[in-house]
């Protein structure tokens, strides 16, 4: 399958999503869910309905396609819609039907199909794209506004399982200013997606404790790094000499970073011990 995006899917998403094209002179608003579906497949699993409902005063017709998506070391989504990765998704998740019109008040449901390859074991995570757009006279010779919405798929076979691993860590001053933050890279370099979590535990030169931390969890894709992060704010006249011990829950050992608080800020970065 050759492109690192057919693994590798950004998700996070709402329960359900609202979406608003113009219309003429109205609006059009749609009512899209889930946003997100997660299951366990086998070739020809047959996806949880996506449910769209037209809450509008004018009729809209849908058009779903596939593509894929990844996600940046913050989590932040990044769709892939191109010719290629269109023609590979649809190998992978069928849809029917391909597109809808709904009049106001029309419920109308697409449904997708799992085709996998023979032997195929772990993840893959396909991205339904609606487009919202305006069933209008004189569409599309005239210009209206077309929305999407992504509708993201966990989809994952009994063999696959993730593992996380930590790669390095690093403290720097926390965005808004007030104390330092701790951020670990953490790559998932299993077969299915995982949630990544942990701890920091902050200690002073004589090696003792002075704070444990969580770090905030976010999902990690197979073969995709996240950036795991943390806050500790120092006591009044804390310098000196400390250390973070980053904890990723899993296998793999801890990472430390060695840092130092005075007059001119010192800031290390550190990997796996």
């Amino acid at each position: 399958m050759g492109k690192p995006w057919l693994f590798r899917l950004a998700a996070g998403l709402a329960a359900a999503v609202w979406t608003c094209a113009a219309a003429g002179s109205a609006t059009a608003q749609v009512l899209v869910g889930p946003a997100r579906i997660e299951a366990l497949v086998e070739s020809g699993t047959r996806l949880a309905p996506i449910r769209v409902e037209n809450r509008g005063d004018k009729p809209v017709r849908i058009v779903a396609y596939t593509g894929f998506g990844d996600h940046d070391l913050g989590g932040a989504p990044i769709y892939y819609d191109d010719a290629e990765a269109r023609a590979a998704s649809a190998q992978y998740l069928h849809l029917d039907p391909p597109g809808i019109r709904l009049e106001p008040g029309d419920v109308g449901f697409i449904h997708g199909t799992v085709r996998l390859p023979a032997g195929f074991s772990g993840s893959l995570y396909p991205v339904v794209f609606l487009e919202v757009r305006p069933d209008a006279p004189g569409w599309p010779g005239t210009v209206q506004a077309v929305t999407r919405v992504a509708v993201v798929t966990l989809l994952y076979t009994k063999e696959a399982y993730p593992r996380i691993i930590a790669e390095e860590a690093l403290v720097r001053p926390h965005p808004d200013g007030d104390g330092l933050e701790v951020a670990v890279r953490v790559r998932n370099e299993g077969n299915r997606h995982g949630l990544a979590s942990g701890t920091v535990s902050v200690e002073d030169g004589t090696g003792t404790v002075l704070a444990r931390l969580p770090l905030t969890p976010g999902l990690v894709l197979p073969g995709s790094r996240r950036e795991l992060v943390s806050r500790w704010l120092p006591p009044d006249g804390g310098s000196g000499r400390y250390r973070a011990v980053v904890q990723v829950d899993g296998p793999g050992p801890p990472v430390e970073v060695a840092f130092a608080l005075g007059p001119a800020l010192a800031l290390a970065g550190g990997t796996g011990r």
